[in-house]
């Protein structure tokens, strides 16, 4: 009787009750793994052909589980059972001596002065409206960042290379044409002198320069059949909240405009945005 209490004891509550399913019945009000092990001991009592029916079916039950753990095994790659390969067992020891050999000297140890000074000028530096400053290509119309800034060209629209790789196959009204090439708007400025200045990104500017032979756009031109027109205006006017309820994708960062304090006279060169 022991040893099938002990048995039962390595199973959990939803594998006992399939065990004995069809031969004892379990009252509800046993919740308890332990109450439902005496209570199965009790009704087995020294009925031979109970006793001999659970242990066969504990016994495949238990072939069933390891037949079920060799396969979940050999799905992982793993080794046969018993053999640990080298990597694993040097991975745990590696861990231990990482953990087991910390600093101590450095504990509530204060920053210095230089470290402090440093982490500002980090934030500082992170912040600012330099590194925070975007710009538009024109060519793809995608927003460029201020850590790939210096990547970005400002150059004449009569010095575009290849512009012929620009001009849209299949025209639409609504098309914002410079010299029939089709750009992002926001990325042209019309100069007072009559001149047209464009920004455009590096990959853009390779594209145009390496593929001199090539006749079809740039991959993530507007050119390339991406071109979608403007944004509808009941769209631009939607709150955060309202994006997120329309979104596709949860966004795992927010930006945010810092203002100074005062209202009275305030200095644009003080705005900031951070996350």
């Amino acid at each position: 009787m022991d040893t099938l209490k002990d048995d039962l004891a390595q199973l959990t509550i939803v594998e006992i009750r399939d065990l004995v399913r069809g031969m004892i019945p379990i009252p509800r009000p046993l919740m308890k793994k332990a109450a439902i092990i005496d209570h199965i001991a009790t009704q087995a009592g020294s009925n031979t052909e109970w006793l001999e029916t659970l242990e066969q079916t504990h016994h495949a039950f238990k072939e069933h589980k390891r037949e079920l753990e060799r396969q979940r095994s050999r799905r992982c790659g793993s080794t046969p059972e018993g053999i640990v390969p080298e990597e694993v067992m040097e991975r745990p020891t590696h861990r231990l001596e990482e953990w087991e050999s910390p600093d101590e000297s450095k504990f509530l140890q204060l920053p210095t002065k230089e470290q402090i000074d440093n982490c500002h000028a980090q934030f500082c530096e992170a912040t600012s409206n330099r590194s925070l400053e975007t710009k538009i290509c024109a060519v793809c119309a995608r927003e460029i960042d201020g850590v790939t800034l210096g990547e970005v060209l400002t150059i004449a629209l009569d010095e575009l290379p290849n512009a012929h790789r620009l001009i849209p196959t299949r025209p639409h009204p609504s098309h914002t044409l410079y010299s029939r090439m089709s750009l992002e708007p926001t990325a042209v400025e019309c100069r007072e002198d009559g001149s047209t200045w464009l920004t455009i990104c590096k990959s853009c500017h390779h594209d145009l320069s390496t593929r001199s032979n090539a006749t079809l756009p740039p991959k993530y031109s507007l050119a390339n059949n991406l071109w979608i027109g403007p944004i509808p205006w009941i769209l631009s006017q939607l709150t955060i909240p309202e994006q997120l309820l329309i979104a596709h994708l949860y966004p795992r960062v927010f930006v945010f405009k810092l203002s100074p304090k005062s209202f009275t006279n305030p200095d644009t060169s003080m705005l900031q945005r951070a996350m």
